[in-house]
Formats: structure tokens, C-alpha cells, sequence
């Protein structure tokens, strides 16, 4: 398998435009490189193996760097022009795929990945069975457990609270965030409804984040996407230039996070 392909499956399974189809052009500006001690201690473990799925390829932030030590990936994802920009970094094998139904034979590759993709998937228990499914050795995911206690959520809510003001104000309806539904998609969920079989500590790891780039990744979270995929063009550019006015106008800050993050692994297996 090479280059860019095409399954001839239904192009986009949930919806007209993959939520991520929006934010592709600038979505790697507003996440973190992967940090070299997790890729270095991911290679580690997966030596042995050849061929790698990754369901939730993206802009290729995981299946790029594994590329480039040797391995032979495969990025698949809902979102055409989140693959077009993981192609044009240098992604060899691409295809559009829903995780729910990959259009792969049994066994097909050594290991699928899922990194930081549990909490937008909403039948984790169906793409875990496919991943399975399609995997020879095993599945794995980094899983990522967010220090409670390390003071972020507070401003991003405060944040949240005057983009959804500047909204209101042009007429535009947010939506109340479901706070039980929001924690429980938090993607460390899974290690509850799916066990897996070892948890390995990666480390535990600190960044820091400043007030604009809060900002920003809220309006390039796929919840935000959600809401105002219908807008007009024009009616979004002015609502996000006006927030981000009104986040000029708050003192500078900046919070440290605080994670520790595992790699996952469940064994061939079915589930």
C-alpha cells in the first residue's frame, strides 16, 4: 500500500464534513509536538513489529516521527484534509476510515495505535474490536491522566465563559457544555471500560500554557467545531476576533499542567 488511498467505503461516515476538516490547515499550531521521551519509549516497544495502523492519523503528529524510524504506517482517519496535510509532511500510506469499520482483512498489520483519540470516539468497545480485529500482536494507545490539582481547568472555564458571551451577544447559541458527559470523555475513561491488559508509566511530564493559547484551542476543540460548523464564514470571524479581543484585554497569565502519561496495551484478544 502507497501514496493516498481511497477504500471506495462512504467517504465521511458521521457526518457531510468531518468536524476536523475545519481546524486542518492551523490544528498543529495549537497542539504539542510529541514530546522524544514518549516516542523514544513507544519505538522501544513496539520493536519486533513492521507494520503499524494508526486510527486517528491526523495531521500525522504520531505516524510521521514512527515513519521516519523505520516503520511501515498506515494513518487512517474520517478527515480527507487532515490525511492531505499529513501527506503533504511526508506520510507515505493514508486511507479515510471510520475506526468502527476499517476496510482492512483480518490481521493485516503487527500493531494498531490509537493515541489521543479515545475521548472523541463514542463506541469505544466497537473500534477496539476492529483494531483488534485488523492487529496480529496487540493494540496499544498512549493514555494521558491530567493532574486535577494543577489549577487549568479554572481559566479555561473562565475563558470558555466569554467565548460563549461574545456568541450570545451576536445571537449565537453555545450551548451549555454536559459537564457529566464532558469528564467522562476525558480519554483516561477507556482505562476503565476497556482494561487493558498492562500499563506501562511513561513519565510524568509538565507544560505550560499561556492565556492566548487556551483560547485558541478552544475554538480548534471539535466541540467548539460542532457548534458553529452551520455559521457563516463571516458571522465566525467576527465572533472569534471579538473574543480574542476580549482575551487581550485580561492580564497575561500562564498555567502549568501537570500529566503522567502510560502506554496501554491490550493483547491480541477478543473483546
Amino acid at each position: 500500500m502507497s501514496g493516498f488511498l481511497y477504500t471506495g467505503m462512504v467517504e465521511n461516515p458521521y457526518e457531510e464534513e468531518p468536524v476536523f476538516d475545519s481546524i486542518a490547515e492551523y490544528y498543529d499550531e495549537t497542539r504539542e509536538p510529541l514530546r522524544e521521551e514518549v516516542l523514544a519509549f513507544l519505538i522501544e516497544h513496539l520493536k519486533g513489529s513492521e507494520d503499524i495502523l494508526e486510527i486517528g492519523a491526523g495531521t500525522g503528529r504520531i505516524s510521521i516521527p514512527l515513519q521516519d524510524a523505520g516503520f511501515k504506517v498506515t494513518g487512517a482517519d474520517i478527515s480527507r484534509k487532515m490525511l492531505e496535510r499529513a501527506k503533504s509532511k511526508g506520510l507515505k500510506n493514508t486511507v479515510i476510515a471510520d475506526g468502527s469499520n476499517l476496510p482492512f482483512e483480518d490481521g493485516s498489520f503487527d500493531v494498531t495505535l490509537l493515541v489521543h483519540v479515545f475521548h472523541l470516539i463514542n463506541d469505544r468497545k466497537r473500534v477496539m474490536k476492529e483494531a483488534m480485529r485488523v492487529s496480529r500482536k496487540c493494540v496499544m494507545s498512549i493514555i494521558r491522566v491530567r493532574d486535577n490539582n494543577s489549577g487549568f481547568k479554572e481559566p479555561r472555564g473562565e475563558i470558555r465563559d466569554i467565548l460563549m458571551e461574545v456568541s450570545s451577544e451576536s445571537g449565537i447559541s453555545l450551548g451549555q457544555r454536559d459537564r457529566e458527559n464532558y469528564n467522562h470523555r476525558f480519554e483516561a475513561a477507556v482505562i476503565d471500560e476497556l482494561p487493558p491488559d498492562r500499563m506501562l508509566e511513561i513519565g510524568v511530564f509538565q507544560s505550560t500554557i499561556s492565556k492566548d493559547q487556551i483560547a485558541r484551542k478552544i475554538m480548534s476543540s471539535s466541540g467548539y467545531v460542532r457548534r458553529v460548523r452551520g455559521m457563516s464564514s463571516d458571522m465566525r470571524k467576527k465572533i472569534e476576533s471579538e473574543f480574542m479581543k476580549r482575551i487581550s484585554l485580561i492580564p497575561d497569565f500562564q498555567v502549568t499542567r501537570k500529566s503522567t502519561e502510560y502506554l496501554a496495551i491490550w493483547d491480541k484478544s477478543d473483546i
